[in-house]
């Protein structure tokens, strides 16, 4: 059940980095900000992996680098710069030969950047619904992964969002991020120990 809703929100924290483009001021210093906050929670996901003894890589890198991916994708699209644009597809092949994958890889960026060219920009909802949809679908049948599939229920919430009576602090879902992956480990390991 966690997992069908940890599908649904990738696509909506990926939405919301692409209405936070769209309204800052400073689109190098927020693809920055992003680089440090990966950075740091790579170093805290690889010290848990190596002392909580978790099962993953230690080439496995981050959301937040796959989201910092996304940001340049639609940086170099908005500037024209399709060499670059090209450039941050190829990445991730180019570092999986090596060992290093990224959480989402390719189908994030492309997520990232489709909702941002067909919903953000052009607010044309069945080009970007056809184009979520188209890869996902690639996803899911190259990686064999088709609890993938749910992220499409996130449609219903881009389209239709509510609104919230309350402020969230700026930093919060960058913190929970990782804090919320350790604290499921720990209990994960407290859970494989138990008599």
């Amino acid at each position: 059940v966690l997992r069908v809703v940890a599908r649904i929100a990738f696509p909506l924290f990926a939405y919301q980095f692409c209405i936070g483009y769209s309204y800052t001021k400073d689109i190098k210093n927020h693809i920055l900000r992003m680089l440090i906050f990966g950075l740091v929670t790579q170093l805290i996901f690889s010290v848990l992996i190596y002392f909580l003894r978790i099962n993953e890589q230690l080439g496995y890198f981050n959301i937040f680098f796959t989201l910092t991916l996304g940001l340049l994708a639609i940086y170099f699209y908005e500037e024209k710069k399709y060499y670059y644009l090209a450039a941050a597809f190829a990445l991730p092949p180019l570092l999986e030969r090596i060992g290093i994958t990224f959480d989402y890889g390719l189908y994030g960026i492309a997520l990232i950047l489709f909702l941002y060219i067909f919903y953000v920009r052009k607010k044309n909802t069945v080009l970007m619904i056809i184009a979520m949809a188209f890869v996902t679908f690639v996803y899911c049948f190259s990686e064999k992964n088709y609890i993938q599939m749910y992220c499409l229920l996130s449609v219903a919430f881009i389209i239709k969002p509510f609104q919230l009576s309350f402020s969230i602090p700026r930093y919060f879902f960058y913190l929970f991020y990782p804090v919320h992956l350790a604290i499921l480990h720990i209990i994960n390991l407290f859970l494989n120990q138990a008599p």
